[in-house]
């Protein structure tokens, strides 16, 4: 039992520790004798709770005990000041009563309450253990409210092995009249503890670029800081955004809030459903008729966390099963959002530095003039989230306000307004509304922009949408299938209005398979309505079929695919396709391969009665340990495994297998959880019995889109099993101690029939036995290494006294 707080200092009564309690037993006793012979005088009420004393509410003489304090069956950790009288009460100052759990509403503070005088408590006392027993009433129990399944999220140390990557997709084709074309897309990534340092480009040959081969895409170093969720880019990024604002790329400097480095940490805010338990009891919590908690509960209130696994309305159980097995439900409608931020949580992005011009069509293409962004949002209630953005750039300053606000059950509403100054004045408007319920869904969004409204990234190139507007609504069916509604309106300065309203429909069917069709109209054209429906059957995990039809304008096209996709862990795929009708005759055959190395990929088509061969590979070189190799492509975290040079091993993740290290011990695992932790083994049985490995499981943490080396330090054993006998020939007796003499291992015990398994031999070897009768010998052999196993030698006979 942990000892108690410090008791209070003002009041006549006080918690003590069990020590004091140990302590007073000869005062208590002391004061006994001294009672019964009339000698004690009453103590004041501020003198030290051992022996006799008067106070506030008490009569006659009395005896101090220190009792721990049991509620309602459980143990609560503390030991509780009593008062004791000659006509055998019990009483306890008030604010003592409460430290224990007790609650003293509408009873006397002032002076010293008999338990026996208490509505709602009943207590037992068992001196023998020095125990105080309360029984008390739901109400009368004033334990702090204890909070059930709000563990905080894990933060695992990422780590870092230094290396570089080479990512690549290559692609060429060949038509007919000679056409032919051949790119690539590349990666260079180089990591440390420094920080990532990545370079992409693309290059393009017997193509339109052929004046400029390559064109550099995004060059960024980044440093992430775990502890703080936050990192910092210098090089080229998109800046931070809200969900009425734009994001523009930019070259520069940019810190920002980044959720991604704590995976488990849950943003948005989480339901709570208080409870209150009279006895030791179980809580069981289930949301849309899924468990998700099972835990103990203490008597007193408790508050219970639900990670809904939802966004919208859903409806909690509660079930509380106390000691006595008596079951007790109770429902809570709830409703969840991720539009919104927990309570105090806050996330940001600031950026400086000049906006990117001509991206994917020029190299090195900036502003002239610094540009600086800024976007704010943070969780001032679980039901309020407020928002700020604010830009400037070339004859241009911009700010804006919002907010997120959950309406109870009855849905989500964000609303925000930003103004634009200097050269180009306006404002821009935003009101959105999202409802979502088991079976039904509405939603509906709105920005329009005012005047000459600009931003930076409408300044140096197209300026936002004069207005924007989606809605959507939807209705589940159950196995009937579900029907939505949608509508959009988009209007530009350069392309004008368009404006289109649709339906939907959508059938799951047995065996995998389901179907769909929808409508789409032009409102401001007629005659431009378009019908598509199809089905898709999944015969398994990889294979599908997809059939569809289409109708637009008076034409009909109709289309298959057959495809088989290669495993996650390597092998072959393939496709079939087509598109007829409507003057398209469209055909493709294509065959794939994924392996440890790469991913290849080569077919043959048709558009337009044009045929055309083509053939892609994607990879990855890593240099890491020392050593370069050949590997898929690697667009995330990732975990070099080493098996110190030994080929073959079997790999693991997450037990399950993933494939073997290669001819130089290597096998590059790759798109793993980045700042999570991932199970990597090797399968120790599969290794040949003079391997020995360091260990057979690691959990390793990686960086996003930088690796890990893991050895698990595979060394070659040199061991022999030996056989040990005496003079006579019988083996030594079991039990007797065997040493390898300039060895660093302990000594070995000798088993049955003489034998004894010994490591870290040599060429020649000497070992010194003792028997368990304090009988001493020494034998001198020779080990050869062998192929595979470990070798079995003697039987040796032991000789005479060991130097």
């Amino acid at each position: 039992m942990q000892p108690p707080s410090p008791p209070p200092r003002s009041g006549p009564g006080s918690m003590a520790p069990r020590s004091a309690i140990r302590c007073a037993w000869p005062l208590v006793f002391a004061s006994l004798l001294l009672s019964a012979a009339g000698a004690a005088p009453a103590l004041e009420a501020d003198t030290p709770n051992i022996g006799l004393l008067r106070g506030p509410g008490m009569a006659g003489s009395q005896m101090d005990l220190y009792l721990e304090v049991w509620l309602n069956g459980v143990g609560t950790q503390r030991v509780l000041h009593v008062a004791m009288t000659a006509d055998g009460r019990y009483h306890v100052w008030p604010e003592n009563l409460r430290d224990a759990g007790i609650r003293t509403d509408g009873l006397p503070q002032d002076r010293y309450l008999d338990l026996a005088s208490i509505p709602g408590l009943d207590y037992a006392v068992d001196m023998p253990n020095q125990r105080l027993d309360f029984t008390a009433a739901g109400a009368r129990i004033g334990r702090a409210t204890q909070r059930l399944n709000l563990e905080p999220a894990a933060s695992h140390p990422a780590r870092v092995t230094p290396g570089a990557l080479l990512n690549y997709d290559l692609y060429g084709n060949a038509g007919e009249g000679g056409t032919r074309s051949f790119s690539a897309l590349t990666e260079l990534r180089g990591f440390g503890g420094w920080g990532l340092f990545s370079s992409t480009g693309l290059s393009a040959f017997g193509s339109e670029r052929q004046d400029e081969p390559y064109i550099r895409l995004d060059t960024t170093w980044s440093a992430s800081f775990q502890d703080r969720l936050a990192t910092l880019n210098l090089g080229d990024f998109a800046g931070g955004s809200l969900g009425w604002t734009r994001a523009t790329r930019m070259g520069g400097v940019q810190l920002r809030r980044n959720f991604a480095l704590q995976p488990g940490l849950i943003t948005y805010p989480l339901p709570a459903f208080f409870g209150q338990a009279t006895l030791p009891s179980s809580v069981e919590l289930y949301v849309n008729g899924m468990r998700q908690y099972e835990g103990e509960v203490a008597p007193g209130p408790f508050q219970l966390f639900a990670v809904p696994g939802v966004n919208g309305a859903g409806q909690a159980q509660v079930v509380v099963t106390d000691a006595l097995g008596r079951r007790n439900a109770i429902s809570f409608p709830f409703y969840s959002s991720s539009q919104l931020l927990g309570a105090g949580l806050s996330d940001w992005s600031l950026e400086a530095g000049a906006v990117r011009r001509e991206y994917g069509l020029r190299s090195f293409r900036y502003g002239d003039v610094p540009a600086a962004s800024g976007s704010l949002r943070h969780g001032w209630r679980e039901w309020l989230t407020l928002e700020g953005h604010a830009e400037a750039g070339e004859g241009l300053v911009l700010g804006g306000l919002g907010a997120v606000l959950r309406l109870g059950s009855a849905g989500v509403v964000n609303a925000a307004y930003a103004a634009s100054g200097g050269d180009a004045a306006g404002g821009l408007a935003s009101l959105g509304y999202s409802w979502v319920q088991p079976r039904f869904n509405l939603g509906f969004g709105i920005n329009e922009a005012f005047d000459d409204y600009r931003d930076i990234a409408g300044v140096e190139g197209e300026a936002p949408p004069r207005r924007s507007a989606q809605a959507v609504a939807g209705l589940q069916f159950g196995p009937a299938g579900s029907v939505s509604l949608n509508y959009s309106r988009l209007d530009t300065d350069e392309e004008g209005r368009q404006h289109y309203a649709g339906v939907g429909y959508s059938l799951g069917l047995p065996r995998g398979a389901s179907l769909f069709a929808n409508a789409t109209r032009n409102l401001d054209d007629a005659d431009d309505l378009s019908l598509f429906a199809g089905l898709v059957w999944n015969f398994s995990s990889r294979t599908f079929l997809s059939a569809n039809l289409q109708r637009s304008r008076g034409r009909d096209l109709y289309g298959a695919d057959l495809a088989s996709t290669p495993p996650v862990d390597g092998g072959a795929g393939w496709s079939l396709r087509t598109r007829q009708g409507g003057g398209v005759q469209d055909w493709q055959a294509e065959g794939s391969y994924r392996g440890d190395h790469g991913q290849v990929v080569a077919g043959l088509g048709s558009v337009d009665t044009v045929e055309a061969a083509y053939a892609s590979y994607s990879g990855g070189l890593l240099w890491m340990d020392r050593d370069v190799f050949a590997g898929r492509r690697v667009d995330d975290a990732f975990v070099l495994v080493s098996s110190s040079g030994v080929p073959g091993v079997p790999v693991y993740l997450e037990n399950r297998p993933i494939g073997r290290t290669d001819a130089q011990g290597h096998y590059l695992l790759g798109n793993l959880n980045a700042w999570q932790s991932n199970r990597v083994s090797i399968d120790a049985l599969e290794l040949p019995a003079q391997l020995q490995a360091a260990a057979v499981e690691g959990r390793v943490v990686p960086r996003d889109r930088a690796g890990v080396l893991l050895d698990f330090g595979l060394r070659e054993v040199r061991a022999a099993v030996l056989t040990l006998t005496d003079a006579q020939g019988q083996p030594l007796p079991l039990g007797s101690r065997v040493r390898l003499q300039g060895g660093a291992s302990a000594p070995q015990m000798l088993g049955y029939d003489g034998q004894v398994y010994l490591e870290g031999l040599s060429a020649d070897n000497r070992i010194s036995v003792v028997t368990p009768q304090g009988e001493a010998c020494e034998i001198r052999f020779a080990w050869t290494a062998q192929a595979v196993g470990i070798p079995a030698l003697g039987p040796f006979t032991c000789r005479g006294e060991p130097p």
